[in-house]
């Protein structure tokens, strides 16, 4: 079998200068855990006939509890399930702070970079052009940077996908448009987006594991009182006086409740 035409592939090792060689790859960053293996993958390049090209070693990905992330152990988030449950930009927006510093790369740093990605985005139109260009949404959009259409925290949209069990888009704009009435999907089209992804979190680890209490007696009680006054007026009235009297009040239907 020839080993030219991609019919074959190197060892790790020699595949990274190679592969620098062959497609004259000038800039290349890696985890640090290659750094010690540098200087042989720019040896291959340069015998290979091309410049070695200039790195950036960034520091390894951690999980919650400050282990590295490993396929293996299946610990962490990969940048699959972080597109899954945010957005491409939110995502950039993370790896550009502090490249050179280890960092925790597991679920709850998502809702913190989607926000502090939008605050960046409204903070930019206020900027003068030195701030702008250090802010980091100048450098993940090109110069080119959007408005925000988040009017509503992506850390409250999670909450309230939970809190609402909410199975789809339409029962969160159902919520969003009670705070927000003029956004619409179609004028906030970022908005939608993270809706969406706020039901899709839900659904994939908050739903499979939530556990519903037993209410107490009282609990029970306020509660049958409750789906008794929804039913009608007249059901209502009763459930108060029910009320009243195992309170022990004279009057069964005092002017305050019934005006209540």
């Amino acid at each position: 079998m020839p080993v030219t035409g991609g019919n074959v592939k190197l060892q790790w090792k020699p595949d990274f200068g190679a592969r620098w060689a062959a497609l004259e790859v000038d800039f290349e960053m890696y985890g640090k855990d290659h750094s010690t293996n540098t200087p042989i993958y720019d040896k291959i390049c340069r015998i290979l006939g091309h410049r070695a090209p200039d790195h950036f070693t960034y520091e390894l990905f951690l999980d919650a509890n400050g282990q590295k992330i490993s396929k293996t152990s299946g610990n962490g988030i990969s940048i699959d399930e972080w597109l899954t449950y945010a957005s491409a930009e939110s995502l950039s927006y993370f790896m550009y702070l502090k490249p050179k510093t280890a960092k925790r790369m597991h679920f709850d740093v998502i809702p913190k970079a989607v926000d502090e990605y939008h605050q960046q985005l409204r903070a930019y139109e206020t900027q003068d052009l030195k701030a702008q260009l250090n802010n980091p949404v100048w450098h993940i959009h090109g110069g080119n940077v959007p408005k925000s259409d988040m009017v509503v925290p992506f850390s409250m949209l999670l909450n309230l996908a939970s809190a609402s069990s909410a199975e789809d888009k339409a029962t969160m704009w159902g919520f969003i448009n009670k705070y927000a009435p003029d956004a619409t999907p179609e004028s906030n089209p970022t908005m939608d987006q993270a809706a969406g992804f706020a039901v899709a979190y839900f659904n994939d680890y908050v739903k499979p594991t939530k556990v519903f209490r037993a209410p107490s007696d009282a609990e029970r009680l306020a509660l049958q009182d409750l789906a008794d006054a929804l039913k009608s007026p007249e059901a209502a009235l009763a459930a108060i006086a029910k009320k009243n009297q195992i309170a022990g009040n004279e009057d069964p239907l005092p002017e305050a409740d019934f005006c209540g």
